[in-house]
């Protein structure tokens, strides 16, 4: 008998349109030996609270789990897995799209690497649901690989995972984080020793929102994100704090509005450089990357890891 995997979605102010297509598309999954655990973490709004309940009369697989005030996503995806029953979770956001074998796909794949979690592809909508890129890369599909790699850049697509329950429990769930929630978890399991591997296949269409707040906040993520490979790279995990990510967001400049110009604009001429390579002006394109990288110490650490990223990725394949 396969196993019962539970799939969970925190909804929060995504549009209906784009919820009742995320719903949809895990209700007509060929892996039907699942539980669709739905937390709403917008008890304001009760006509989208009503639109979610509907769905439990059409499907008993599916439940709603209201928060009584807004906590966030760390804290709405821990609540959804105290909630699962199954030892098998599936990650879904409520823009996001499943394609109908996703789960059966992974589990299968998962199975058979033994593997503790496998991630997937995606190819890339926008907020009409119209595909705009179909990107290919060459991701880590063995463990040892992805361990290597983890560490420079986040390869993963939190709503594409499939994991075995005990991995969040045993890594200590999610943390208490504004952003990147997923990439200090994923950290906590590599230095646990569980193995995660990628399937270079498309599994999911990923939207890409113009107001999402990692696209509104670029310069925040950049830091969190290096905040959370500190912590990797010291073996000091333990010791994260809000207060303390605080203050690595104040001494690193965050607070300093002539510090986010400097980002922005180093970010800028960074996105200029490599569009101008990939459309065949090389000189300008190396020209700019150059200036990006003198322009903001953040941009030049994202750029470094990016390289560091590609490298070993290519000695290791």
């Amino acid at each position: 008998m396969n196993n019962l995997v539970s799939v969970t979605m925190n909804v929060y102010n995504e549009e209906k349109r784009w919820i009742m297509e995320a719903i949809d598309s895990i209700l007509l999954q060929t892996y039907e030996n699942l539980e669709f655990i739905i937390v709403y973490d917008n008890p304001a709004d009760e006509e989208l609270l009503v639109f979610l309940e509907n769905y439990t009369e059409k499907d008993g697989r599916v439940r709603i789990i209201v928060n009584e005030k807004n906590i966030g996503i760390s804290a709405s995806q821990n609540r959804s897995l105290a909630e699962a029953k199954g030892d098998f979770i599936v990650k879904m956001d409520a823009d996001d799209v499943s394609l109908p074998d996703r789960i059966e796909r992974q589990m299968a794949f998962l199975k058979k690497h033994q593997l503790d979690m496998v991630a997937g592809e995606r190819t890339i909508i926008n907020e009409d649901s119209e595909v705009t890129a179909d990107v290919t890369r060459n991701l880590p599909e063995i463990p040892e690989k992805a361990a290597k790699l983890i560490q420079h850049v986040n390869f993963i697509i939190h709503p594409s995972v499939l994991y075995r329950r005990k991995l969040v429990e045993s890594a200590g769930g999610y943390r208490d984080f504004p952003m990147s929630v997923d990439y200090d978890l994923w950290l906590r399991a590599v230095k646990k020793g569980f193995k995660i591997g990628v399937m270079n296949e498309k599994l999911i269409q990923y939207r890409v929102r113009e107001k999402s707040v990692s696209h509104k906040d670029l310069f925040k993520l950049y830091l969190i994100v290096r905040y959370q490979q500190n912590l990797f790279r010291k073996d000091t995990q333990k010791e994260h704090t809000r207060e303390a990510l605080e203050k690595f967001l104040m001494k690193n400049g965050y607070y300093d509005e002539n510090e986010k110009k400097q980002f922005y604009k180093a970010q800028k001429k960074f996105i200029s450089g490599k569009e101008s390579i990939a459309s065949g002006k090389k000189l300008k394109g190396v020209k700019l990357l150059a200036e990006a990288m003198a322009g903001h110490k953040e941009v030049r650490y994202f750029m470094k890891n990016t390289f560091l990223f590609q490298l070993k990725n290519r000695i290791l394949h």
